[in-house]
């Protein structure tokens, strides 16, 4: 049906090929050279019916003056030589695009063969193509198979499609849709889509495995995984959109799962053992549900990212070398749950902190064990949930705010003053205005927990403060 349309089209053009015979039939003197001369307009069509073999994509590859090419009616049959063939080899399977075979192809659409089986390796890279259905029945597409094609926006892949190779969609910078939960595929393979800043959603729910680096470099922000159960090194590192990461927690996860993903803030089904490099670099992801469960925390896992406070879960034995390194918005750490046992740390854990300003909370009667510690020794230990205020941030010093003992105080040296208390998760849960420049809230009639406390004067300025109530 589509060839009659195409074949009325003043513009499209239609041959009936053997194998071997196109590069006759496409040259100026043959008979065929009135429907395929050099005239042809930027909008032609060219149309092919009948079989080809290896040699003649060698000259589809050179076609220049074709916008769309149609080879949905031809099929593709065996064909092997003595010398290689393009980069190919020298044996060609039946229904199958040879290895870069079309490779740097100058047209905007291509309809492939009906009868495909597969895509061999690099077989549309470097092509002009801006969208592409890979048709039902193929069932492998090859390494690097549309490596580098800066205008594919759109690819459908098939029910069919069982494995696809090692940067096959990589370096794709206008790719904006890919649903892998329409195919069979289970493993994800190294780097299958880095470098496509387009990208933003992906499905992912059949994945049971994922490789290294597989969209580095995309703008993918959510990822669901809910059949994963290996994570090779590095498997989501370099993921600059990220923002959200749903996992299994009976997961395997290797070193630097999350590392350098810098936009994100949520993990959850994260399993207890975490990996060296973790979230590393994360600057926006704090790891205080993570940690709430972990049973070890191992090299640089948090190293560089926005970790604030966190409680350490009744289960946790070790803390290794430079794991909250960097971290410079760490001001308190909850170890209340481990009462007397005090886990094994790394001197070296939070190197580039201030640990003495962080508030180590321990269980009362526990202060001793955890002072006479020569890591953990060294912070603010405290077993008191009163009023201890951990950080502050002043950007105006006309503003002044403190947690004493028992009431929150807070005054502008002139004009009116807006107090705003959050919980943790960033809910407003108490907001107070005075003209007069003064405010104070007793302790008691505040929630009991970890509060923000944002104190704003007339002109804008603000200053905040962390606390433990």
């Amino acid at each position: 049906m589509l060839l009659g349309v195409l074949t009325l089209s003043a513009s499209a053009r239609t041959l009936y090929v053997t194998p071997g015979s196109l590069s006759e039939l496409l040259a100026p003197d043959a008979s065929s050279a009135p429907e395929v001369s050099h005239s042809r307009t930027a909008d032609d069509i060219l149309v092919l019916t009948g079989s080809i073999d290896a040699r003649d994509f060698e000259t589809l590859r050179s076609l220049s003056g074709v916008r769309e090419l149609d080879l949905s009616q031809v099929s593709i049959t065996r064909y092997s030589c003595y010398e290689p063939l393009f980069p190919g080899g020298t044996v060609f399977e039946e229904e199958s695009l040879p290895p870069y075979a079309l490779f740097g192809l100058q047209v905007e659409r291509l309809t492939l063969p009906s009868s495909l089986r597969s895509i061999r390796q690099g077989a549309l890279a470097a092509t002009s193509l801006q969208s592409l259905t890979v048709p039902e029945g193929v069932t492998e597409i090859g390494d690097d198979a549309f490596y580098d094609s800066p205008s594919l926006e759109k690819i459908t892949l098939p029910s069919s499609l069982a494995v696809i190779g090692r940067r096959a969609l990589a370096n794709c910078p206008s790719l904006s849709a890919v649903n892998l939960e329409a195919t069979s595929i289970t493993v994800l393979p190294e780097r299958v889509l880095t470098a496509t800043p387009a990208l933003r959603q992906i499905g992912l729910g059949k994945i049971r495995k994922v490789e290294r680096e597989v969209m580095s470099g995309s703008g993918v922000r959510y990822l669901l995984l809910p059949e994963a159960r290996e994570f090779a090194p590095f498997a989501l590192s370099g993921m600059p959109e990220l923002q959200a990461v749903s996992m299994r927690r009976d997961a395997i996860i290797a070193e630097g799962t999350l590392m350098d993903a810098i936009s994100l803030t949520e993990v959850t089904g994260v399993p207890d053992i975490l990996p060296d490099l973790f979230t590393a670099n994360c600057s926006t992801f704090s790891p205080t549900d993570v940690m709430a469960s972990a049973t070890s925390v191992g090299r640089f896992a948090f190293a560089n990212t926005g970790a604030d406070f966190f409680v350490l879960s009744r289960d946790v034995t070790d803390i290794q070398q430079s794991a909250f390194a960097g971290c410079s918005d760490l001001y308190g750490i909850d170890a209340r749950q481990l009462a007397a046992f005090t886990p094994e740390v790394s001197p070296s854990a939070f190197d580039g902190i201030c640990v003495a300003d962080v508030t180590l909370l321990v269980k009362e009667g526990c202060e001793r064990v955890w002072s006479d510690h020569p890591v953990w020794g060294m912070f603010n230990i405290t077993s008191s949930t009163s009023g201890v205020a951990m950080t502050g941030e002043d950007s105006d010093s006309g503003l002044y705010l403190s947690a004493a003992a028992d009431e929150v105080t807070g005054r502008a040296s002139s004009g009116p003053v807006s107090l705003a208390v959050y919980d943790i998760d960033g809910r407003r849960l108490r907001f107070v205005e005075s003209s007069d420049g003064q405010i104070s809230i007793p302790l008691s009639e505040l929630p009991r927990g970890i509060l923000l406390l944002n104190l704003t004067g007339s002109h804008g300025g603000s200053r905040r403060i962390k606390i433990i109530n």
